[in-house]
C-alpha cells in the first residue's frame, strides 16, 4: 500500500532518467522526497502532524507498526536507487546498508531544517548538504572500507 502511496506522490522516477548522470539522478532523486515536505509554513505543518503521530503519543504496537511501515519503503526506494546504480556500474556490487542509513537520515533531517526558522536560505543549504551526501555516497561505495589505524 505504501509503494502506491509513493508512486502516486512520487511519479516518475529520477534514477531512471539516462540522460543524465548518476550523481546528477540520484541528487533529483532526493529532491523529489523532500518536495513533498514543502516550505515554510508548509514544511511547519508537515513536521507538527509527524510529530503528533509519532513522537507525542506513547510508542504503543500500532504507533511503532506505523512508522516502521513509513520507514522500510524509505529503505526499500533508497535501496532500489542504490540498485539501479549498481546494475549500471556507476557504484560497486556489495552491501550498501550504510549508505541507504545515511541518505535517510539526510532526508530525515533535512525536512526538519526547512520547518525551523534560519538566517540562510534553507534551500541553498539543503543544496549543499545533498551535494556532499550524494559525494559520500559515491566516495564510499568506490572505495574499500576503512579497515582500523595501525598502531
Amino acid at each position: 500500500m505504501l509503494a502506491r502511496i509513493y508512486g502516486h506522490l512520487l511519479p516518475g522516477d529520477p534514477i531512471q532518467d539516462r540522460s543524465l548522470p548518476p550523481r546528477e539522478r540520484l541528487l533529483n532523486c532526493l529532491r523529489q522526497v523532500l518536495a513533498l515536505t514543502g516550505t515554510n509554513e508548509e514544511a511547519r505543518a508537515a513536521w507538527g502532524a509527524t510529530y503528533r503521530a509519532f513522537i507525542e503519543p506513547e510508542p504503543t504496537e500500532p504507533v511503532r507498526a506505523a512508522y516502521l511501515g513509513l520507514e522500510r519503503e524509505a529503505e526499500r526506494r533508497v535501496e532500489h536507487w542504490l540498485a539501479v546504480l549498481v546494475e549500471e556500474g556507476a557504484l560497486p556490487p556489495g552491501d550498501h546498508t550504510r549508505n541507504v542509513r545515511f541518505l535517510l537520515t539526510v532526508l530525515n533531517g533535512l525536512p526538519f531544517e526547512r520547518a525551523m526558522p534560519t538566517r540562510e536560505s534553507v534551500l541553498v543549504a539543503e543544496t549543499q548538504t545533498l551535494d556532499a551526501a550524494v559525494d559520500q555516497v559515491f566516495s564510499t561505495d568506490s572505495a574499500p572500507p576503512a579497515g582500523p589505524a595501525l598502531p
